[in-house]
């Protein structure tokens, strides 16, 4: 995925920290992909020199002092950014997975489905839910003497009118840039689920299954 500040495939990513700050973003991104000051740490002048710049700062004790303010800012922020990506990109369910101590985790796994095409949950077809992977990357959050169970069920959207309204007042879409065939970079609009929105409706929910 190229953008005007980092690059990214699958969950690795290359951020570029003198990609700004920029008022402009790439020609075919929208009006508000513009690189912020405050999107990225910055390389300021204070931090820059190599080698003759960390020999002016040794005879120059103001020089020096204002280079560990600067580097200290600068370490700040950018564990922050890598914190974030962690988060965000590698490993996303640690935002929002405290394990405390216990030794036998329980996970419901629900599954709706609008449709009677096929049954998500039934192992064999394309569309299977590899439910023994779950499992894996599950245990793999836990202390060796930790154990874990995985519980699935099947339900049928119709059934529950208010997570249906969750789920559709959750569907949001975004725009993207993409590489076409041509090697040209596209936007494109791709749909997806909100987590924090339909956590949200969940929780307003009075149906049973939400609870």
């Amino acid at each position: 995925v190229p953008t005007q500040q980092w690059v990214g495939r699958g969950r690795y990513a290359v951020v570029d920290l003198s990609a700004g700050p920029t008022e402009h973003g790439l020609l075919d991104a929208g009006e508000d992909e513009e690189v912020a000051a405050a999107a990225l740490p910055q390389v300021v002048p204070a931090l820059q020199g190599g080698d003759a710049g960390r020999a002016r700062r040794s005879a120059q004790p103001k020089m020096e002092a204002a280079y560990s303010l600067a580097h200290a800012q600068f370490v700040a922020q950018l564990a922050t950014v890598v914190l974030s990506a962690a988060t965000h990109l590698v490993a996303p369910d640690v935002a929002v997975c405290a394990l405390p101590a216990f030794e036998r985790l329980v996970v419901p796994l629900i599954v709706l489905r609008d449709h009677r095409l096929f049954d998500p949950l039934a192992p064999g077809h394309a569309r299977s839910i590899d439910l023994p992977a779950i499992q894996s990357s599950v245990r793999r959050l836990l202390l060796p003497a930790q154990t874990v169970e995985i519980l699935p069920s099947l339900h049928e959207l119709h059934d529950h009118p208010q997570i249906s309204v969750a789920v559709a007042r959750a569907q949001q879409s975004d725009s993207v840039q993409v590489i076409d065939d041509n090697g040209h970079v596209v936007t494109r609009a791709r749909s997806y689920l909100d987590a924090d929105g339909l956590s949200a409706h969940m929780h307003e929910s009075v149906d049973w299954l939400a609870s």
